[in-house]
């Protein structure tokens, strides 16, 4: 274990402050602690294993009953025929050109017809189902909300909390509780889950979005921790924490077909976002490593100000910002629907493939068709 925590150490000495010693601020201050790599990386990793075996449980024992409960009802999987050029034209392009539906109509003997339907019902089998997506969000608005509720608690008495300052006066004489050290645990085991999940889960619109914002947040917390920038960290992580539970919340509701709660939560929501992401974040938390950091004279902070380690921090911020300003106009997008058509679209999370309440509309089609044999293209067609 002694050889694992050194090989951390030395890998991560790259992104670490030169004059950030933990051992010897340890001894100059007896009872306190200071944070480590080795501390938090691998810990951190097994946390998020962890809330990945949790959420397993809790969608099948908890969530997808409730969802039944509520009226969600798994989607409808259709049987198509197992044909290798339609299956691989469709592996390599989801969106057929009409082009290529003319060449597989000469590789298969199959109509257009035939041929657009069962790539559509391709399309349905691979699309999330509204209980997969249920549970999903169920599971995302529970753990937000713990998140964030224990975050404030955490936060509440620490004077950086409401004076953003604080953060850097004293600095690196910080000594890290007990509360906080948990708090960054289970958070950044959150987000090492998300992205172990991310090939499994369904796949959205801003699928690289969320990526590079997983990323971003996992190295900033890495970053905050190993050179003890904690105090900072968690401010962002309890702004960034206010909204996403509410999102989760209008999701559910949206798929219970609550379209009135819908609304009231999505607004609600938009005004936490609005205040969190568009207001805190850039004009405290950025305002405070644009400027305030430079109002703290002292000898540690200035050579925090001047190392390459803190620019790029400062960067990695800014580009949360930027990815704010992205989601945010996806959400008035959402908001601007609402207005014109009386309904909320769910937007950011829908599949790029379609959505899984296309299911009615693709069956009647099939039973319309003429060309199908109760809705299945026969084998026989194929060349």
């Amino acid at each position: 274990m002694e050889t694992v925590r050194g090989w951390i150490e030395t890998s991560s000495s790259g992104f670490l402050l030169d004059f950030y010693k933990p051992d010897e601020l340890s001894k100059e201050n007896p009872g306190s602690y200071f944070p480590k790599t080795s501390h938090m990386f691998f810990q951190s990793i097994v946390f998020g294993l962890f809330l990945i075996v949790v959420r397993w449980i809790m969608e099948r024992s908890i969530f997808k009953p409730v969802g039944v409960l509520w009226g969600i009802k798994d989607k409808k999987v259709y049987k198509i025929a197992d044909i290798p050029e339609l299956e691989k034209a469709y592996n390599l392009s989801k969106t057929l050109p009409h082009k290529t539906v003319q060449t597989l109509t000469k590789k298969t003997s199959l109509t257009e017809r035939q041929i657009q339907i069962w790539i559509r019902k391709r399309y349905q089998r691979d699309a999330p189902s509204t209980m997969q997506r249920f549970c999903e969000s169920s599971w995302n608005c529970v753990i937000l909300s713990i998140f964030g509720v224990y975050g404030v608690y955490a936060l509440w008495d620490k004077p950086w909390f409401s004076k953003a300052m604080h953060c850097w006066i004293g600095w690196p004489n910080h000594h890290v509780t007990m509360d906080m050290y948990w708090y960054y645990l289970i958070e950044l085991g959150f987000y090492w889950s998300t992205m172990f999940m991310i090939t499994v889960d369904h796949k959205r619109k801003d699928s690289t979005e969320m990526t590079i914002h997983h990323l971003i947040t996992i190295s900033l917390l890495l970053f905050s921790w190993c050179n003890n920038f904690i105090r900072f960290g968690a401010l962002v992580l309890v702004v960034h924490d206010a909204a996403d539970s509410l999102l989760a919340a209008a999701k559910m509701s949206k798929y219970c077909e609550k379209e009135r709660l819908t609304e009231c939560i999505y607004y609600v929501f938009m005004v936490v976002w609005v205040s969190t992401r568009l207001i805190i974040f850039p004009y405290v938390l950025l305002y405070s490593t644009d400027f305030e950091i430079f109002q703290v004279d002292e000898p540690m902070i200035t050579l925090v100000r001047q190392c390459w380690q803190y620019k790029i921090f400062n960067v990695l911020l800014h580009m949360l910002l930027i990815l704010h300003f992205f989601w945010t106009y996806i959400i008035m997008k959402a908001a601007y629907l609402q207005i014109q058509q009386g309904e909320i679209k769910d937007i950011r999370s829908d599949s790029e493939e379609g959505n899984s309440g296309a299911g009615e509309k693709i069956e009647d089609e099939i039973n319309r068709n003429s060309d199908t044999n109760n809705g299945y293209i026969s084998q026989n067609n194929v060349k």
